[in-house]
């Protein structure tokens, strides 16, 4: 307006609206500017650059109590914990007028004062509150504090979340007022407060009260509170800069008695897992598992069995509903956090650890716990299922941290979680107890011992174990054809394991003709479309190619595609599988163009599908890496093994099998890229982790050393690669046995060393053996 005016008349100073208006109005900001128009006389720049810096100070907190009281004509404090302080603080405001006071009263006046007031309504957060009574008005102001988010629905456009504080309000509110010399490793200690309190201001504040009233230092308190968590929360510091009156802890207590039964249950079950990212669909699993026909009711404790109960709708379903109605009275006292993008629930790690404190004097609240999330691990194979096991892991470990109290017939389910997420060791001893003690209750040779053997052998094969797997099938397999007849499926499947044992040890002739049995039995007794017959066409597929029938490998696979795609969809984890299985075997056939848009594919698929960071994305994007290195495109694949290893090391536990495979696959692209000083690095670090993890004579551990061996000869240091390969060939033979693809491949690296070094070869000796493929990890997902 003053630019036109300026523009309309040319003026060569600058317009005051005053000049030129007889009235000048308004209300609210309105009347503010007004104001500074009419009365202070401000040109429209000195208008502007006025009003943006009286913004900053108000919001930026730079205006005291007494200064922002200004601001209003009165302020009406009111505590509204609940319905009865709420109305005794509203007769207050005009009991000094009236001989017997009412909250209508109060209601009438804020109705007849014309004037900018405000209504400050404290601690609302009882959910059964009603305060629309008390938001609704023409005119005046009203602020609210509340925990309870449902209050933002009486001003949605204008609410603020306060969550965790950032760091600098963290560190000023802690450091307000406490006398401490300013130096780093003050601020040093200060930060590590705060970290530890989570950046939760209420939980500063106290700390903070307690610094300021001299009952410790900073270099003391975190000593302290490591052993007086529970105290220091719930005592209130006397002398405070604030007037609330309940600690940390009193506070959610008072939150967690107003709570219903089952709520308060459900609060304490999510308090004993990890917490973050705990997905709400294991409440869904376990009652599944619960209703299912065949589980044992005797095997599940009460308290959760009687829970998951209680969310059984009338029509015998899922009530999703009442489930979810238990979440939103829990999130209105602010408890818990829910993302209603993935349905996953947090809690604050302080809440958590209150809760868990609360729970302490709830006799079976950790078996309860243990036991929901091993039901939860459906071991049915639809996508959704196929990644919960990897979203239970850390939730499982975090419930089991003080001991396992789990019905021993739970222990195998909870044991393969445990290896899917590849702590393998961990797993194993899962298995091994549950043999023992299936094997007390029933006997050695029922079934469900056989099968929990069949189980322990998968534990050893995945520890790198092979021939213990083996010892144990070959007796399963016996015990299961005398005891249930050679076509009965149990019996199959312990073939199968049993042929997986032979690929695994490197024979490839006897797994192959256990397979080729297997998928004819499978086949007339199953079925040709039956999900254990089309398993089986793969393993068939898998030993063509190690045999070099690739030809015959590529018809199994297409077949097999056909009717996972058919049956099971295209999006279908078997089906990813499979594809990923087929580019290899293209690969194997020279159409690495085929391979390379398959590989691709996969990817692409699973990031959609199961997101970027889930394991068979990563498996699927690993996989794609090795395709670029054996197309010489080593740039590529250094790129995209170093994106997988990054995200790996981030949602991985450090020693994780997948990690240890990424890291493998970096040294031999650096080693193609020549960057041997940057692949010695990485593979002493893989060897160091190995021969900790697995042992100095695992199979994985002896590639490391293979891959080490050539790292040396690459850098001239011949001698040394020289005796690597010599130690690895000593071992593998003794371990896996001289014609392994392993202990040839040493073999072969000595002939050009000896070369090097002048030492003689030793006599060939003539011997047949299969035909063999072994350079890359790859993965089988």
């Amino acid at each position: 307006m003053c630019h036109r005016l300026e523009e309309d008349h040319q003026l060569e100073q600058p317009a005051r609206v005053c000049d030129y208006f007889d009235m000048i109005c308004g209300s609210g900001l309105g009347g503010l500017l007004a104001i500074m128009c009419g009365i202070l006389c401000m040109t429209g720049e000195q208008l502007v650059e006025e009003f943006v810096q009286l913004c900053k100070v108000v919001f930026s907190g730079q205006l005291d109590v007494e200064q922002r009281t200004l601001l209003f004509s009165e302020i009406f404090f009111v505590d509204a914990s609940d319905q009865v302080t709420l109305e005794n603080s509203l007769r207050a405001i005009v009991s000094a007028n009236s001989d017997q006071p009412s909250s209508e009263d109060a209601l009438r006046l804020l109705r007849t004062r014309r004037e900018d007031w405000l209504l400050f309504l404290d601690n609302a957060n009882d959910p059964t509150l009603d305060l629309r009574p008390y938001v609704s008005w023409p005119h005046g102001n009203v602020l609210i504090t509340t925990r309870n988010r449902e209050i933002r629905s009486h001003s949605p456009t204008c609410s603020i979340w306060v969550d965790k504080l950032e760091l600098a309000d963290a560190m000023e509110l802690l450091l307000r007022g406490v006398d401490l010399n300013e130096s780093s490793k003050s601020h040093e200690l200060a930060l590590k407060i705060v970290q530890e309190l989570g950046y939760l201001a209420l939980a500063i504040n106290q700390a903070r009260a307690f610094l300021a009233n001299g009952v410790c230092t900073l270099e003391e308190y975190l000593p302290i509170y490591a052993r007086n968590c529970e105290r220091l929360l719930e005592d209130k510091a006397t002398q405070t800069t604030d007037d609330y009156q309940y600690s940390v802890y009193t506070t959610w207590t008072i939150s967690f008695n107003r709570l219903s039964p089952d709520a308060a249950l459900l609060l304490e079950l999510l308090s004993q897992m990890h917490h973050e990212s705990i997905p709400s669909r294991l409440f869904e699993n376990a009652w599944k598992a619960l209703n299912r026909e065949g589980e044992k009711e005797n095997t599940v404790p009460q308290t959760i069995a009687s829970f998951l109960c209680s969310f059984t709708a009338v029509d015998s379903t899922w009530d999703v509903l009442c489930f979810r109605k238990l979440i939103r009275e829990i999130l209105s006292f602010s408890l818990l956090e829910f993302n209603t993008t993935n349905s996953f629930i947090s809690l604050h790690p302080l809440v958590q650890r209150w809760a868990q404190h609360q729970s302490q004097h709830h006799e079976g609240i950790i078996p309860s716990t243990q036991t929901l999330l091993a039901l939860a691990t459906l071991t049915e194979w639809n996508s959704e299922d196929y990644a919960m096991r990897f979203f239970l892991l850390p939730h499982l470990r975090a419930s089991m941290k003080n001991g396992i109290q789990l019905h021993y017939t739970f222990l195998a389910r909870v044991g393969y979680v445990y290896q899917y997420g590849g702590m393998h060791r961990e797993g194993f001893d899962m298995c091994q107890r549950a043999l023992s003690e299936t094997q007390q209750h029933f006997g050695p040779e029922h079934p469900d011992t056989l099968d929990r053997v069949g189980e322990l052998a998968a534990a050893y094969r995945a520890l790198g174990l092979n021939q213990e797997a083996l010892e144990l099938n070959e007796g399963q397999l016996e015990a299961r054809r005398r005891i249930q007849g050679n076509e009965h499926p149990d019996t199959l499947n312990a073939m199968s394991d049993l042929a997986l044992d032979y690929r695994r040890l490197g024979w490839y002739r006897d797994a192959l003709k256990l397979n080729e049995e297997v998928l004819e039995l499978r086949r007339r007794v199953l079925g040709h479309e039956h999900l254990g017959t089309q398993t089986t066409m793969i393993n068939c597929a898998l030993v063509y190619s190690y045999l070099g029938h690739y030809r015959s490998a590529l018809e199994l696979n297409e077949e097999v595609l056909g009717v996972r795609k058919r049956v099971l969809g295209h999006e279908h984890p078997y089906t990813l599988v499979t594809m990923s299985n087929l580019a290899q075997v293209y690969w194997d056939l020279g159409q690495h163009g085929d391979a390379l848009l398959l590989g691709k594919e996969v990817v692409e698929v699973r990031k959609r599908v199961l997101g970027f960071e889930h394991p068979d994305t990563l498996t699927s994007m690993h996989n794609l890496a090795v395709f670029y290195k054996r197309m010489g495109l080593s740039w590529n694949a250094m790129k995209l093994n170093e994106e997988v290893l990054e995200v790996r090391k981030r949602v991985l536990d450090h020693e994780h099998p997948d990690i240890l495979a990424s890291m493998n696959n970096l040294v031999l692209v650096s080693i193609d890229l020549r960057q041997y000083q940057d692949a010695l690095k990485v593979n002493e670090e893989l060897l160091e982790v190995r021969k900790r993890v697995q042992g100095h004579e695992h199979p994985d551990t002896l590639a490391a050393m293979s891959s080490l061996a050539q790292i040396y000869s690459n850098l001239g240091q011949y001698q040394n690669a020289f005796d690597l390969h010599m130690h690895v060939i000593e071992v593998s033979s003794r371990v896996l046995g001289p014609k392994h693809p392993q202990t040839l491949a040493n073999l072969e690296c000595l002939k050009p060393l000896r070369a090097e070094l002048q030492v003689p070869m030793k006599p060939k000796q003539s011997r047949k053996r299969d035909k063999v493929k072994h350079l890359f990890t790859l993965s089988s997902k």
